[in-house]
Order: structure tokens, then sequence, then C-alpha cells
């Protein structure tokens, strides 16, 4: 039947606030819903939609105020620019560094695509290394 209505929405948060996770009771009060419709529903919409606007999804009570340790937990990082004319293999570049403990790599200045890596290369210069 597709998603609920706002009708049946409402009638859904206010059983729910009366039976709980009911959701065959909740059902029979709406005709040709099914309890798993409803549970999914709620699970996915309308429990979010009600966090949302400060109600409580277990009690449907108030929330209260977030504390200033929730507000910064709540708080999401800087998003990265991605600069979207960029060509997508050079975009993600890596450099081999130095490895203090084993003395300068041979790779320390090579810069390639992370998803496009010639393995073939670089065991070529490792075994010349160890061979000579």
């Amino acid at each position: 039947m597709g998603l609920l209505s706002e009708d049946e929405e409402e009638i859904v948060i206010d059983l729910h606030a009366k039976l709980g996770n009911r959701w065959s009771k909740i059902a029979s009060h709406l005709p040709g819903r099914t309890d798993n419709c409803i549970k999914n529903h709620w699970n996915t919409r309308i429990k979010k939609k009600l966090m949302n606007t400060g109600i409580d999804p277990l009690t449907h009570n108030p929330l209260p105020p977030p504390t200033p340790d929730q507000q910064l937990e709540n708080q999401e990082p800087p998003s990265q620019v991605v600069d979207q004319n960029r060509d997508p293999e050079t975009s993600m570049q890596s450099t081999i560094t130095e490895d203090k403990s084993m003395g300068a790599s041979p790779f320390k200045d090579l810069q390639f695509p992370l998803d496009f890596i010639d393995y073939t290369d670089i065991l070529s210069v490792l075994y010349d290394d160890f061979s000579s």
C-alpha cells in the first residue's frame, strides 16, 4: 500500500504511546496495514521524525536539552571540499615516505594513485636492491 499517510502516522504515534511496541494491536486499527509494515515505518521514519522534533520516541515526552558535551559529540566534522573538475586518477595521491628505522627508502619520492599501483615496478626495484 505504500508509505503511511500523515493521518496514519498520527494514529501510530498515539497508539504507540498507549500500547508500546505491540505492533499487531496497532495494525488492527489500520486496515490493510501489517504489523511488520508499521514496525518498519516506525523504525525508519516516525522514530527519527519524533527525535528531530524533540520528542523521545520511547516515552513520548519532550527530550531534555543536550548537555554541552552532547552538543560537541553531535557536531559533524567539517566536510572536505572535493574539486569535481580534477581527474580522479590524480586526485588521491599517496607518497611513500622514508622509514627512519630502515634508512632511506628508494621509494621516498614516488607518487602514484592509490587505486592504480603497478607492483611490478616496485618489486623489480626491491629485487635489484637485494640482489646487488
